[in-house]
């Protein structure tokens, strides 16, 4: 028996181009016929210094455990980032790497009638996780190469649940400061999630760049993405996570307690 399996997936998957990351380097060494001790890679932004001392120690200590099911939870692992991150263990969601906290929310948020907002020369996975799951995309045209916060407020309508912003924004390095930011913020519609994606916030130094948990508090629509991929040199091993409210993060973890989501107030454009 066979069939036209394609034709019978969702529409936004039917259409779907695969996300294309670096090239391994062994794979390349094949392709090219190379030395792979003389390939410098640079197209996925790793760490080419690789993870501390003390991540290699715990992970030889954790080897002999290998045989057992983990925390399907991530207890202690959240317990940690939530003291790290000065937030309560109900508001860290953990993902298979942070491009897992952006097809979660995808997921919960998005669906055919709705739309999402985000820049033009964004991360890759955004467009990605609205098409797949039959949403639209309003993609706003870059301002310097950057995000233009403006513009991207003004797309918002009473369909949008989701507004993707990038600070550190991969792939043109550009950023956007504290002020910006929280003026942003402040004028987003309750109805829709704000994700601040900081994957590269370790990166980056200046007293102008804002720390996205700084806002937490007082944005409940605001969901923070992190991950330990990039500057913790701990690519393979997809880790990465996500910070919100509480009542944000039981949406994402079945294990927490709900309460009944209030319905999304009237809105009109500003």
């Amino acid at each position: 028996m066979s069939g036209n399996f394609l034709a019978l997936a969702q529409p936004g998957v039917q259409q779907l181009s695969p996300y294309v990351p670096g090239k391994p380097v062994d794979e390349l060494a094949r392709e090219l016929n190379l030395d792979p001790s003389k390939i410098v890679k640079l197209a996925s932004n790793e760490n080419p210094l690789g993870p501390s001392p003390k991540v290699l120690a715990a992970i030889r200590e954790e080897l002999a455990e290998l045989t057992r099911y983990p925390d399907g939870n991530g207890f202690a692992l959240k317990s940690l980032l939530a003291d790290k991150c000065r937030v309560e263990l109900n508001q860290v969601t953990l993902g298979n790497g942070s491009n897992d906290i952006l097809e979660l929310v995808g997921r919960a948020y998005l669906a055919p009638g709705l739309n999402a907002v985000f820049s033009e020369h964004a991360f890759a996975v955004y467009p990605i996780v609205t098409q797949a799951v039959g949403a639209d995309a309003r993609v706003i045209p870059a301002k310097d190469w950057g995000h233009d916060l403006p513009a991207m407020l003004a797309a918002i309508d009473a369909q949008t649940r989701v507004v993707f912003i990038a600070n550190p924004n991969n792939p043109t390095g550009t950023w956007f400061d504290e002020q910006a930011l929280n003026e942003f913020l402040q004028d987003v519609p309750e109805h829709v999630l704000v994700v601040l994606d900081e994957a590269y916030i370790e990166y980056a130094e200046g007293s102008d760049l804002p720390d996205g948990l700084d806002f937490l508090a007082a944005y409940p629509n605001l969901l923070v993405s992190r991950t330990f991929s990039k500057a913790y040199g701990l690519a393979s091993l997809r880790v990465g996570y996500g910070l919100s409210t509480p009542p944000v993060s039981a949406v994402f973890d079945p294990g927490l307690p709900r309460s009944p989501p209030p319905c999304p107030a009237p809105w009109a454009p500003r």
